[in-house]
């Protein structure tokens, strides 16, 4: 085999070493739904983009302590060779059929636990930077919080998260924020090729919001979309009505008197907000940052939900 030859014999190797890495990086970072989730901030469940954040310096960094360490492992094996005679030809295309063997079995169980995750009805698997079924949690991670009536679905976009759907909702009653009139709802999930997609472990009967109905929401805004994103943690909504016919002053009634509403309220005064949010100055009204007035009304209601219905701010 002349010269040439070999350089692209071992060229030829680099490259299929190089891609198989490439597949390998593919199925542990990108297309892991925990780790695509995080790069939507607008999801509450999802915390905020790792990579984006890292400073081109960082990056730079990275790459030249992995070209060192590349370096420095030829230096050793061109030692190595010299000091025990050994073929340096023979070494290295011992190491590089090394790693490529390497990368080729992590390749393949890495698609093999990919092709053979367990979806619910197809669905979306969640990873949750605060525990939600704590009120005070789930309403430091919310940047509004509304009891609201589903007028209509409005939409359904594909998004790397899935699908989602769309609705438009008439506020009843605000618990954190000040929202009046009709806005638009997002909850993660929806049809896609005729089947539902939910998120993990959720109940398929009643996943989706109806047209109709009166539910209380815990939700983050997306500025981009102009929307409110639902939190799909199984204590950030509850179905108060499905009767369509109650007009706005009954579901008023209707709401004052329900324990879920009262414990949410309870909890505002002490709500925990999220860490990443507070890094990125992400705290959308916050009880901390409210006028005087706003805060004394919000106070007000958190001592008469307590007072009511006895219950903490970490009650359910």
């Amino acid at each position: 085999m002349n010269f040439m030859s070999k350089n692209i014999f071992v060229k030829t190797r680099l490259t299929i070493m190089l891609l198989l890495l490439g597949i390998d990086l593919f199925f542990a970072y990108f297309n892991n739904p925990l780790i695509v989730c995080q790069i939507h901030g607008d999801l509450g469940f999802c915390d905020y983009p790792r990579l984006p954040d890292l400073p081109l310096a960082a990056i730079v960094s990275i790459v030249a302590i992995i070209l060192f360490v590349a370096y420095c492992i030829y230096r050793i094996c061109w030692h190595l060779c010299q000091k025990f005679k050994i073929d340096y030809v023979l070494l290295k295309n011992i190491l590089l059929n090394s790693l490529i063997v390497i990368f080729a079995i992590s390749a393949c169980i890495l698609y093999f636990f990919d092709l053979h995750r367990t979806l619910p009805s197809v669905g979306t698997f969640l990873s949750y930077p605060a525990d939600f079924s704590n009120n005070q949690n789930l309403i430091g991670g919310a940047s509004n919080v509304f009891v609201a009536k589903v007028i209509a679905q409005t939409g359904n976009k594909e998004t790397s998260v899935g699908p989602r759907t769309q609705y438009s909702v008439e506020i009843i009653q605000n618990i954190k924020g000040d929202l009046s009139g009709i806005v638009t709802l997002d909850q993660l999930g929806g049809y896609k090729n005729g089947q539902l997609v939910t998120v993990e472990d959720a109940t398929l009967e009643g996943y989706l919001l109806q047209p109709g109905a009166t539910y209380l929401l815990a939700t983050r805004y997306n500025e981009q979309e102009n929307w409110y994103t639902l939190n799909p943690h199984p204590n950030a909504s509850k179905l108060l009505s499905s009767d369509a016919n109650l007009d706005k002053k009954e579901l008023k009634a209707l709401v004052d008197k329900d324990a879920k509403v009262k414990s949410l309220e309870a909890a505002y005064p002490n709500e925990h907000l999220l860490d990443a949010d507070i890094a990125h100055n992400n705290t959308r009204n916050n009880y901390k940052s409210l006028p005087p007035e706003a805060k004394a009304a919000a106070q007000s209601r958190a001592d008469a939900a307590k007072a009511s219905f006895n219950v903490s701010a970490t009650a359910q």
